[in-house]
């Protein structure tokens, strides 16, 4: 860098004063630029020379996770001019792992599996769903059961407790795990008073097991049921919402924090341009928000995130000793 700079001065003879300062300008620009060039290389060289970008296709169709991810693929790649690697992965706890190992570098998370990845496996968030108000997109957890069980009321529920068998989603769900159970705890219905308890792993899964009548009670996201009720596949009729949690904040995009700050923040910024950078690609991106959403779809975007808007839940899964559990 300073043996080009250098070179620049020998061109023009020092004692001719008039035109060695008529130049100088343009030797300081040429200067400039080459250190801004190669100070841009430097950071450059700091990226990451892929980008692998993990989500859960435990409650979507794997073509369906495919066809928007590669909207989210091809801007990705335009905007930071590297590749980018979408990795399918069945469950948050996979994610996680994946995480920790440093075999993914960018994931969708729920916001309580982005609280235990934030905990094990050095994550930070980036950037949430949201309206164009600038504000996270909340959603719903919901406890919901089989016309045919009887059951009409949370206080139903208490009395019948012994007697019932109560099914969770993914361990690390927020709202088929976290919020639900905090919620049954305040009522002092803890696991212990059930018949009994298990995980089904899956959102939709929980649901269905419920409408069977294999399940009596379901903790489920209000989102999923939504996403089922446009495809066709489940009736309003067919189930009965026993309590419906307050607003959650919606699942992060969290990347690894020990990757260059300076790619963190041109991976943040470009994901919060995604949707008015490029509609076409964002369209497709946004099939499963549009089906899970009751906003209307024109009115979401994805926004800048930070991991402090998440310490309301942190604080409620310590409250339980949750966070513990699952270390």
């Amino acid at each position: 860098m300073h043996d080009t700079f250098l070179i620049y001065p020998s061109y023009f003879p020092p004692k001719k004063g008039k035109m060695h300062k008529k130049f100088l300008p343009f030797i300081f620009l040429i200067a400039c630029l080459l250190y801004s060039a190669c100070k841009n290389s430097e950071i450059k060289s700091n990226y990451p020379e892929v980008l692998r970008f993990g989500v859960s296709t435990l409650e979507e169709d794997p073509e369906q996770a495919r066809y928007r991810m590669k909207g989210m693929k091809a801007y990705l790649e335009k905007e930071l001019g590297i590749e980018v690697e979408i990795h399918e992965v069945s469950g948050y706890a996979t994610i996680i792992e994946a995480l920790k190992s440093k075999k993914l570098d960018i994931c969708s998370l729920g916001s309580f599996s982005y609280i235990l990845a934030a905990q094990s496996a050095n994550v930070e968030a980036i950037s949430c769903r949201g309206t164009l108000n600038g504000r996270p997109e909340p959603y719903h957890g919901v406890l919901i059961t089989s016309p045919s069980s009887g059951l009409k009321s949370i206080d139903d529920v208490k009395k019948n407790a012994s007697g019932l068998t109560l099914a969770f989603g993914d361990p690390a769900s927020t709202s088929g795990h976290l919020i639900p159970r905090a919620y049954l705890e305040t009522i002092g219905l803890t696991n212990n008073k059930f018949k009994q308890t298990f995980f089904t792993n899956s959102h939709s899964t929980t649901f269905f097991t419920v409408r069977s009548g294999k399940t009596d009670i379901g903790c489920v996201s209000e989102s999923t049921i939504n996403k089922l009720i446009k495809e066709g596949r489940v009736k309003r009729n067919e189930f009965v919402v026993l309590w419906k949690s307050d607003p959650i904040i919606n699942s992060a995009i969290g990347i690894r924090k020990d990757l260059d700050i300076g790619f963190k923040l041109e991976v943040q910024k470009a994901l919060a341009d995604f949707r008015f950078k490029d509609p076409a690609n964002w369209k497709k991106y946004g099939v499963l928000i549009a089906k899970q959403t009751i906003l209307p779809y024109d009115s979401l975007c994805l926004i800048n995130a930070h991991d402090s808007m998440f310490n309301e839940l942190r604080q409620l899964s310590g409250r339980y000793n949750l966070l513990r559990q699952k270390r």
